[in-house]
């Protein structure tokens, strides 16, 4: 179950126009599975694979907070360390 706050966040999260669709999807998830809400009903409703919903679901039951910490940013490209050097 989600508290309120956590509700709240992965709602904004949700809703935001500037939030990544991967990030966004996962914000849906895990709310939808904090309702209870079944895996397949999950998948139907939002148009995402079973088993991408059954692994956001894990990864939110494992994490204290009920899932908000797995909706962080998306992860960003590696980089390659800057060295002041451009190359020409």
């Amino acid at each position: 179950m989600l508290t309120a706050e956590e509700a709240a966040e992965l709602s904004r999260i949700a809703a935001a126009p500037s939030t990544p669709q991967a990030r966004a999807l996962r914000a849906r998830i895990i709310l939808l599975a904090g309702e209870d809400t079944p895996t397949v009903g999950i998948a139907e409703r939002l148009g995402a694979s079973a088993a991408t919903v059954a692994k956001w679901r894990r990864r939110s039951a494992r994490t204290p907070s009920g899932g908000s910490s797995t909706t962080p940013a998306s992860p960003s490209r590696p980089t390659a360390p800057r060295t002041g050097h451009r190359g020409i």
